[in-house]
């Protein structure tokens, strides 16, 4: 549009073109339909005379015959609105040529404002002789009609000025100071002047613009720049001028209106039409029309997302009906659908599919808006339609993933979780039912459904670590801790999760795994208690060797007084000593059991007769409030192990028992069979119905001399004692025990062999002594001269060495024996097994007795004593001893009585 047609058409004053012959309205510009209230396509029906009133129609005619240049016709003239209302204004016409026709440009300015003015005016002066006292109210009355009438005019931010060309001196009315921020005062009213408050880059072509308007010869000059105001504001002006000829010279006059306003709001217009533009989501706005046909109301905007997506031409688009459109590229929309929509002017949103002209599919959504003009009535309706190709595609992947996770789900045992941290909620898998003790349990639950379960010594801990993963920077997490299942009873896990974030790094959710590791957890207690025995038992042991030797001495020394006290009080005196050593030689017995270092004499047996004796025994020494039961349904029942050591085993337990049920109750024993890894077994259970344990005594039930009864009433080796000689004897021993239900102890040992068979004890010989001569090897030097005085009072010779390196160099010196005595733990560079190398070498019938209190060397892996030795525990008795010697001499003895025959023969 060119400038003369976009002032023309913005032009503040109400302006048209008629045609001269048939005096019909050739067009208007927008003030003229805003200020007489009709639309253009009624002044296109209408002749200009409809415009006057038919008593001014033939001055009208009158006035527009000379066909000269432009003129103002003279005086005011009167219109009529399309309301009825009358308007005063002022008409200046001039002939036009306008697009074929011979027409008249008209430019009216409304003058109803001034003539009820000057009707105001005119009444005054009337009615001035009887209102003189009124003078000074009617001129300040007027005074402020005035003011009001510059108000109007700074409102409507429009200014009259006139710049005489002879004199170079511009006239400004009041508006147009306060529009260009100057006083008259600091404004030297001057062309120049005005160039000077010019925004400096639209100086030149202001000047040059005025320039061509001189040059040309032309009535009219249309200007538009912008101001800088002192202060820095910028401000947009649009004016137009007329020359008029005066006795002085040409006179320029004319209005400016400042349109920074119109300007703001089409740099908005333009920046929200480039912004839209350059969406990806489809805008296409099409007009609202009422009534039957509604739905083929035009299309008037499209941004090219729309093209881009149906690959229609702008063409094929604009002015178009929406009917026509839609059913080209929505197919699938029916169009009574489109017709119900548009009839109730409310937002809507649904989903469509729109199809190109290739015919590829896209899926959308669609958000149909109506819209309202300033009077609230509906004008358009605006389509806000969304490619969501994208989004299928990502909803397509999340469902396969969903499937995948699904099926991952219910393919692993493990409790498998999502974290969703936007909602604070968890997705459980069906495993999470089973872990929780609640068939019933939610599988989509509040956070709640896992911290709630959290063990409460562990919860501070596993949270702490849980939301620092996830408000951190890592993408893992993984923890153990125990976790509580509704049924009361507490698991142990191991816990680990992924994090996935998004671009700022923020956590979305987390999916992880549960693990019950409760048995990996019990067995690594186990194998922690049974190292923690082993140790124990090892350090048990060596007390006992030197605890033995120290008995040894007490036994000795003891036995040896009695032999030679007389005094009654001093005899009972030893006999006390003498059954205080008896007792220490019991303790360390047992904690040699516990450290399973007791030298077993195992035996074949029937378990169930060795039961059913000791039921019999305990029948006739328990309370009559504890019953017995026996229920031996193993068979066969036979075991190999030492009888006697079984006999204290089982005392030890039903005297524990008996201690756990004061109130009386049931005291239970039980044989069955059973199978472990092909292997056949023999159980044994020994349960009672008393107070039972909690889980800190039965963690500690094993360790010796852990007791719960008060002083002096125990000292806590019976079960310890029990769990070494299961384990000597190739069995194990188990406890289980629940505070108020009572304990189950089960011996399970394995079943004999068939053939399997074992020497007895052998029968107690007569103490003698003799006269051969022995060697006693024995580096505890108290322990040594005891043993020396017991075999010398019984005839014996004697030679002591205090280790093993002494004692070979006496066979290598010449020296010889009938009998080696020696301890099996010595100090020296060599063993005892390496002593008896040497010493038969020399005296291949050579005799070796064996002592020691912690036996390691002597006893097998089965438990059993070796072999190729003879052994004598320590502490010892002089008649044991002297017994124990006395066979072996005699065997020697008997071998040598029958070496001597066969060399006769």
């Amino acid at each position: 549009m060119q400038e003369s047609e976009l002032f023309y058409e913005r032009h503040p004053d109400p302006m048209w073109v008629f045609d001269r012959e048939t005096l019909f309205f050739l067009d208007v510009n927008l003030a003229t339909m805003a200020a007489y209230g009709y639309g253009r396509e009624e002044f296109l029906a209408m002749k200009v005379t409809d415009l006057w009133p038919p008593e001014d129609v033939p001055r009208f005619l009158e006035s527009i015959a000379d066909e000269g240049h432009a003129r103002a016709l003279p005086g005011l003239w009167r219109h009529v609105r399309k309301s009825g209302e009358i308007l005063h204004v002022q008409i200046t016409a001039r002939p036009v040529d306008w697009k074929g026709h011979r027409g008249e440009l008209v430019s009216v300015r409304d003058m109803t404002s001034n003539v009820a003015l000057a009707q105001e005016r005119e009444a005054l002066l009337v009615q001035e002789a009887g209102l003189r006292r009124m003078a000074e109210e009617t001129a300040a009355q007027l005074a402020g009609q005035n003011a009001t009438l510059r108000t109007a005019q700074r409102l409507l931010r429009i200014g009259v000025w006139k710049y005489e060309i002879w004199s170079n001196r511009l006239i400004w009315s009041p508006e147009m100071y306060d529009m260009y921020g100057a006083t008259e005062a600091d404004f030297d009213a001057t062309f120049d002047a005005y160039t000077a408050r010019v925004h400096p880059d639209d100086q030149q072509a202001m000047t040059e613009n005025y320039a061509v308007f001189e040059e040309s010869g032309q009535q009219f000059f249309e200007f538009s720049h912008r101001i800088l105001h002192p202060g820095g504001r910028i401000a947009h002006v649009r004016g137009v001028g007329e020359i008029t000829e005066t006795p002085e010279g040409r006179l320029l006059t004319g209005v400016v209106q400042d349109v920074t306003q119109q300007i703001e709001q089409d740099n908005r217009l333009h920046l929200l039409d480039q912004s839209v533009s350059r969406l990806n989501d489809v805008v296409l706005i099409f007009e609202a029309a009422s009534g039957e046909g509604r739905e083929d109301a035009p299309i008037v905007y499209v941004n090219p997302s729309f093209l881009r997506i149906t690959g229609l031409g702008l063409e094929d688009v604009l002015g178009q009906p929406v009917s026509k459109v839609m059913l080209e590229t929505a197919p699938g929309v029916p169009l009574n659908v489109l017709t119900s929509v548009i009839s109730d002017p409310v937002s809507l949103r649904s989903d469509i599919r729109l199809v190109n002209r290739e015919g590829r599919v896209v899926p959308a959504d669609i958000d149909l808006v109506p819209v309202r003009g300033l009077s609230g009535v509906l004008t358009h309706w605006v389509a806000v339609i969304r490619d969501m190709s994208e989004k299928h595609a990502a909803d397509e992947r999340a469902q396969t993933n969903e499937e995948r996770y699904r099926l991952l789900s219910r393919s692993t045992h493990d409790v498998v979780w999502d974290w969703d941290f936007d909602k604070d909620q968890i997705t459980w898998n069906e495993n999470f039912r089973q872990i929780a003790g609640d068939p019933d349990a939610p599988l989509v639950a509040g956070v709640s459904s896992w911290i709630d379960r959290l063990h409460p010594d562990d919860r501070a801990r596993v949270l702490e670590g849980f939301y620092g993963a996830a408000e951190g920077e890592g993408e893992t997490w993984s923890d153990e801790y125990r976790f509580l299942r509704d049924d009361g009873d507490v698991r142990y896990v191991f816990d680990r999760g992924f994090v996935a974030r998004d671009e700022t790094g923020r956590a979305l959710h987390m999916v992880g795994s549960m693990v019950d590791i409760t048995a990996q957890k019990q067995a690594e207690a186990r194998l922690a208690q049974a190292e923690k025995l082993e140790a124990l038992g090892q350090i048990t042991g060596g007390v006992a060797h030197d605890f033995n030797n120290l008995l040894m001495i007490i036994l000795g020394n003891a036995e040896t007084l009695l032999d030679h006290v007389s005094d009654p009080r001093q005899q009972r005196l030893l006999e006390l000593v003498l059954v205080a050593a008896e007792r220490g030689r019991d303790l360390t017995g047992r904690l040699l059991a516990f450290a399973r270092r007791t030298p077993l004499k195992p035996v074949l047996l029937d378990l169930n007769e060795q039961v059913s004796r000791s039921a019999e025994l305990q029948q006739r020494t328990f309370r009559s409030n504890i019953r017995i039961e026996t229920d031996l349904r193993a068979d066969p029942a036979m075991i190999e192990c030492d009888p006697a050591q079984l006999e204290l085993v089982l005392l030890n337990l039903s005297v524990n028992a008996r201690g756990a049920m004061p109130d009386g109750g049931v005291l239970r024993l039980e044989t069955r069979r059973g199978e472990e890894d092909g292997a056949a077994q023999v159980i044994l259970t020994i349960s009672d119905t008393g107070v039972g344990m909690d889980s800190e005594t039965l963690r500690r039930c094993l360790e010796p001399f852990f007791t719960t009864k008060p002083v002096g009433e125990g000292v806590g080796l019976g079960l310890s004692m029990g769990f070494g000689f299961m384990a000597q004897s190739g069995g194990k021993l188990l406890i289980a025990s629940t505070p108020g239900e009572g304990t189950q102890v089960s011996l399970v040992f394995p079943s004999a062999r068939p053939g399997q068979r074992s020497a007895g004890r052998a029968a107690q010989a007569i103490i003698t002594g003799g006269d051969e001569h022995i060697l006693l090897v024995e580096d505890d030097a108290g322990v040594r001269d005891h043993i020396e005085s017991v075999l010398a009072d019984l005839g014996y010779r004697v030679t002591a060495c205090q280790n093993t390196d002494e004692a070979i160099a006496y066979f290598h010196n010449g020296g010889g024996a009938d009998l080696i005595l020696s301890d099996l733990i010595m100090p020296g560079h060599t063993d005892t097994r390496h002593l008896v190398q040497v010493a038969r070498s020399y005296f291949p019938d050579i005799e070796v007795l064996y002592s020691s209190g912690y036996p390691t060397s002597a006893i097998e892996k089965d438990g059993r004593l070796a072999t190729d030795i003879d052994f004598l525990p320590k502490p010892y008795r002089r008649a044991e001893l002297a017994v124990k010697i006395r066979e072996l001499l005699n065997r020697r003895a008997a071998r040598q009585a029958t070496s001597a025959q066969v060399s006769d023969v």
